[in-house]
């Protein structure tokens, strides 16, 4: 198993209204956070990675207060969210700029794989705020749509937020490498959980073998990750396209998650897809 550097500190990307929220303990359930401008210029919302009508509903209600925030925390910039669909399509995100049909499957996806997590508990509530941290986490870059496949379905680099499609796998990498740190210190019963759902949802979402929005999860040895294998980031290299390419064959990467609680670490997982607020 590969490494790298792990990271510290309260998570980023938040506007003045989520950085409040984080100071109490995480994101509100339920609650969508207003747009503002970033420093880039640009305005953004948050994305729910576990949608809203989802934390508004019975289900969502009655987990545990800190079992809900660690699934809440998980978030995105609207303006640089494009979505992973059924059978290997993309959508993107109101706000995003990018052709928004598809999204309601895409959303769907989402939902469907909080669902799965959840019956995977035999009937009892989750109640381990870190599985549901990593869980979040893992749909969350597995919802971002790789670059490869959201070029393939029409979308090209022109996202609201224009410095995102230069780094935009290199992100998804990033992401992806903090959710496996996290995912190695979860105890056997619950790796098996979060992986047997994100095999359900990368099953969803793939299109045909051998195409190029084909989708797997990384293996590493006998251990099965709830992420894709790596993917290129520098390709294609002329400008003006989501910057990624395919899966290259190497070794899975490993952050060190950050210590905390649940929120934390989904915040922190998803933070590669957040760009810093001016507000």
């Amino acid at each position: 198993m590969s490494a790298s550097g792990g990271g510290s500190g309260q998570p980023h990307g938040w506007s003045r209204q989520g950085n409040a929220q984080m100071a109490q303990g995480g994101v509100t359930a339920g609650e969508r956070l207003r747009s503002v401008t970033t420093t880039s210029g640009h305005t953004s919302g948050a994305h729910e990675v576990i949608p809203t009508n989802v934390q508004r509903g019975p289900t969502f209600q009655g987990l545990s207060p800190p079992v809900q925030l660690a699934l809440s925390s998980a978030r995105t910039d609207t303006a640089r969210t494009v979505m992973s669909g059924s059978g290997g399509s993309a959508a993107g995100h109101t706000h995003s700029q990018q052709p928004t049909n598809g999204q309601p499957d895409a959303h769907d996806q989402n939902r469907g794989a909080f669902a799965n997590w959840v019956s995977s508990h035999s009937g009892a509530a989750p109640t381990d705020e870190k599985e549901a941290a990593v869980m979040a986490g893992a749909i969350g870059v597995g919802s971002m749509a790789p670059a490869a496949v959201a070029r393939s379905n029409g979308v090209d680099g022109g996202v609201r937020d224009q410095q995102a499609a230069a780094s935009w796998e290199a992100d998804r990498e990033d992401a992806k490498a903090k959710v496996n740190g996290a995912f190695l210190t979860l105890p056997p019963a619950a790796q098996s959980r979060v992986t047997t759902t994100m095999q359900g949802f990368m099953s969803g979402v793939s299109g045909a073998p051998g195409t190029v929005t084909e989708r797997a999860l990384a293996t590493d040895s006998a251990l099965v990750l709830p992420t894709s294998p790596r993917r290129d980031t520098t390709t294609p290299s002329a400008p003006g396209f989501l910057k990624g390419g395919n899966y290259n064959g190497s070794p899975p990467q490993y952050v060190p998650p950050m210590g905390g609680t649940g929120a934390q670490m989904s915040a922190n997982m998803t933070e590669p897809f957040r760009t810093e607020k001016s507000k």
